[in-house]
């Protein structure tokens, strides 16, 4: 879509393809429930698209996108949580009381056989206007550092412990603070 020289057009271009992800990833699981199964399997979605200092991201369910500059400000979580708690936060409730309450983690948007029929990705653009970490996770991590703030210091902390000498590296690193 690089070539069509309309942002707007390749804007809808990133959206129409995260669509199209959901709906790949959505058939994928089905394809792996057996007839008849009690426990069907299911699972969330997140997706980027970066073009240059763009990025395009997209969800469904509760794994989350962050933007994560280097530095100290602008962390945000870009992705919007289908979740039960998500819904209480909405509705007032502070972040950390609705994220470890009763049914905190009951999603309310998801993939699979069972799924509601609205699998549209909640979507969204944002300029990545410095060098930073563009951040897609699953409740695994967040769930011990759910702010942006606060998993923004984390990757800091863990790059300057030599966690950060690549993705690869970082991603290790997290995966071991969440355990």
């Amino acid at each position: 879509s690089n070539g069509m020289g309309v942002a707007n057009a390749a804007r809808a271009a990133a959206y129409k393809r995260l669509g199209d992800a959901v709906t790949a990833a959505n058939e994928a699981v089905i394809a792996t429930t057996k007839a008849g199964d009690p426990n069907s399997p299911s699972c969330t979605f997140t997706g980027a698209i970066v073009t240059g200092a763009t990025a395009v991201v997209g969800n469904v369910g509760d794994s989350r996108i962050y933007w994560l500059p280097d530095g100290t400000a602008g962390a945000e979580q870009l992705s919007r949580d289908d979740s039960y708690a998500a819904d209480r936060i909405a509705s007032g409730v502070e972040r950390k009381e609705a994220e470890t309450g009763p049914m905190a983690h009951s999603i309310t948007r998801w993939l699979g056989i069972d799924a509601p029929d609205d699998l549209t990705p909640h979507t969204r653009e944002v300029v990545l206007d410095r060098g930073g970490w563009l951040m897609l996770c699953s409740d695994g991590l967040w769930n011990y550092c759910s702010e942006a703030t606060d998993l923004q210091t984390l990757v800091a902390r863990l790059a300057g412990e030599g966690g950060g000498g690549s993705p690869t590296d970082l991603a290790r690193a997290l995966v071991d603070f969440a355990n």
